[in-house]
């Protein structure tokens, strides 16, 4: 029983975005042109509409010290249009 109640203590420091000793885990780096997802000690990362990955990672975790580090980043789409003429 002792067990199943340390799971569900855990389980709660982790929905409140607290570490194991109670305190607040940090918020995660901010990357720029993307939104961050804080679920406990997960982040997910995406680009925001426009932008694309440069395919790092987007899935970081606190492990009750820091956060992971990443290369992930968003750069602007560049869109090319062939064959454009300008009529006046």
């Amino acid at each position: 029983m002792y067990l199943l109640l340390e799971e569900y203590v855990i389980s709660m420091q982790a929905q409140n975005n607290c570490n194991f000793e109670g305190s607040p885990i940090p918020q995660p780096n901010n990357i720029v042109n993307a939104h961050s997802f804080v679920m406990g000690n997960t982040t997910v990362y995406t680009c925001m509409s426009g932008y694309e990955s440069n395919g790092g990672e987007s899935v970081i975790f606190y492990n009750g010290i820091q956060w992971e580090s990443t290369d992930f980043n968003c750069t602007g789409r560049i869109y090319v249009r062939k064959n454009f003429r300008l009529q006046v």
